[in-house]
């Protein structure tokens, strides 16, 4: 199992996922993560900063974060730590 998530841990590492690539439960979880994405932002005063953005460049922003913690969650375990 080790090898499947160095292999992950790699592919991620690459820069993240190609959209194509996403299943379509991927895919509404990106879109659906949008509202979480702009609730964070209003919180914190950041809407305006984003306000012009396409989705797709938000989609971007949202695989990107989501790409980076798995990686970091990957790498922990890969070093024998319990994620939780």
């Amino acid at each position: 199992m080790a090898c499947l998530d160095a292999g992950s841990l790699a592919a991620w590492q690459g820069g993240g996922v190609m959209v194509a690539s996403l299943t379509d439960f991927e895919l509404q979880a990106v879109k659906d993560t949008r509202f979480a994405l702009a609730a964070a932002l209003e919180q914190h005063g950041l809407m305006a900063a984003f306000a012009d953005l396409s989705p797709e460049v938000v989609d971007a922003i949202i695989l990107a974060v989501v790409g980076g913690f798995r990686v970091s969650m990957q790498r922990q375990s890969l070093n024998d730590g319990i994620p939780f």
